[in-house]
């Protein structure tokens, strides 16, 4: 199978690909039906379990996740039936679908009805979501809900768990400035970030830091430093184009000329030569472009193949790099 698949043309590939996305969908309504046809029938009692769930689980061998959105989705399609229409297209996700589930059962604890109709609108706005695009579409609905009260606590010697309640505003921030450093840090976690951001502000107003600077600053002038500045110099002009051409892409320019779908990404970005250095391309601002890892990558393999870029890609460490 493998060795077929390495065969095919790319859009071959992305047609394969495709047809089979296709498939899982239409597979995945229909396990939906036999579900239920199983619950209805209390079949997993036959096999000796006492919920549909824990047959779900211990027979068919879906993790706990799995099995409570195809459950929800069950669930919602035995009521709504056009869901099933929705999932085989792709519009709606089981995740989706468990999400709008959880919101209409939070709902009835709170005596709230929601009609057969509201649950239909309701489910529209979710259609081609995100699971975070979904999240802010239900707690739109709940604008009344009170915010949880922020706590912390220990959870180790060297740890503690932090609960907050922040604005969009101030986490699409820290987002940003997450993007900013993933090439530094593909892998940063949230106090890996928090750790940077008070680094820098305590750099920026600690009295103690700045008196210990300016101490080292007055004992010498090292050589180490002093070739620094040379190299700094020597660099100056490759660092200012680097500044330019980030300032004026701002994410990656990658345009599909298949689907006219710019990618837009601003994570893992890189510096990529239109004409690769290999081939003697140099960096200036008419060479030089933002590409996300992945399309810098791609640019590679069509120049040089496929062949020749795949151990380099497989073996490269993640980091900063150019071409």
């Amino acid at each position: 199978m493998k060795n077929e698949i390495v065969k095919l043309s790319d859009e071959a590939l992305i047609s394969e690909v495709k047809k089979l996305v296709s498939d899982e969908r239409e597979l995945t309504a229909h396990i939906l039906h036999y579900l239920c046809e199983v619950r209805r029938r209390r079949l997993f009692a036959v096999y000796g379990f006492s919920s549909l769930f824990i047959f779900c689980v211990k027979y068919l061998g879906y993790t706990e996740a799995q099995t409570q959105r195809r459950l929800e989705a069950m669930r919602a399609m035995s009521e709504i039936p056009e869901i099933e229409g929705k999932i085989k297209e792709g519009a709606l996700s089981l995740t989706a679908v468990a999400q709008a589930q959880s919101y209409f059962r939070s709902q009835e604890r709170e005596n709230k009805t929601v009609t057969i109709e509201q649950k239909k609108e309701i489910l529209l706005s979710l259609e081609n979501k995100s699971t975070r695009e979904c999240e802010k579409e239900l707690i739109k609905l709940q604008r009344d809900k009170p915010l949880p009260k922020e706590s912390l606590k220990s959870i180790t010697p060297h740890y503690s768990r932090a609960t907050l309640n922040l604005e969009t505003e101030v986490l699409e921030k820290l987002e940003r400035i997450k993007s900013l450093l993933s090439n530094k840090n593909p892998n940063m976690t949230q106090n890996d970030l928090i750790d940077q951001m008070a680094e820098i502000v305590l750099d920026k107003i600690d009295p103690l830091r700045k008196e210990e600077r300016k101490t080292k600053a007055q004992r010498s002038v090292s050589l180490a430093r002093i070739v620094k500045e040379s190299e700094k110099k020597k660099s100056s002009s490759k660092i200012s184009i680097r500044r330019e051409v980030i300032l004026r892409d701002k994410s990656c320019g990658f345009m599909s000329p298949i689907t006219n779908q710019r990618c837009g990404a601003t994570h893992f970005l890189e510096i990529d030569h239109r004409v690769p250095k290999a081939l003697g391309g140099e960096m200036t601002l008419e060479n030089a472009r933002l590409l996300c890892k992945a399309h810098n990558q791609r640019a590679a393999i069509e120049v040089f193949g496929l062949r020749k870029m795949d151990r380099y890609l497989n073996e490269r460490r993640e980091g900063p790099r150019e071409e």
